[in-house]
Formats: structure tokens, sequence, C-alpha cells
């Protein structure tokens, strides 16, 4: 419909009765303003400046990007313990024992609060 020429349109008119002129135009200003209203609320959305980079290659809806910004957002308030590598058990060696003891510094989590 995007590379109908006028006079094909008028010709459709023509036999058809529906105006594709001011059809093609009417949602071309529609498609227009839902695009500048898109890039708005990408660039309003401060704390997710690390897919904005990236947003040209995604095919998700803004509400799945915003979605994946809150958990983004959500997800940098925490790190993995480095003390126990993320597994919330530390091992210990004792005489010829392996001690399985639950990490004090995560509480077992496997996750720590950034600091």
């Amino acid at each position: 419909m995007q590379d109908m020429r006028d006079d094909e349109a008028r010709k459709l008119h023509a036999t058809t009765g529906v105006d594709f002129i001011a059809l093609r135009q009417k949602y071309m200003t529609a498609n227009v303003e839902a695009q500048q209203k898109e890039q708005d609320q990408n660039h309003s959305d401060s704390r997710c400046d690390t897919h904005k980079g990236s947003q040209q290659n995604r095919s998700e809806s803004p509400l799945q990007q915003r979605h994946l910004c809150t958990e983004t957002a959500a997800l940098d308030k925490y790190v993995i313990c480095k003390e126990c590598s993320g597994l919330g058990i530390r091992k210990e060696l004792y005489n010829h024992m392996v001690l399985e003891r639950s990490c004090e510094h995560c509480d077992g989590d496997g996750i720590a609060p950034r600091k």
C-alpha cells in the first residue's frame, strides 16, 4: 500500500469507492505521531540508559522494554557474593573432611547487597 501511486489509488477509488489517498495520509500521520510518542517515552526514562542503544535491534514492545528496565534497576541493587561465588555454601577443610557451611557474608543466598 505504501508504494501505491496516486494514479493507481484513483483507479481503485473509482472502482471501489474508497479514498485510498486520504487513508494513506491518515495512517502516515498516525504512524509518525506514534513514533514520536515512543521516542519521547524512551528519552524520558533515564533509568534505562543501558537499553537505549540496543533498542533498534529489538522487536519488543515499549511495555516489554520498560519492564526490562525495571527489572534491571531492581537487579542493580545486588551483586553475586564473592566469598562463596554465588553458591551460598562455603567449603572448609577440617583435617581429612570437607565441611560445608552456609556463607556468613550472604546468609546462604548467594547474592549480597551492593555497597
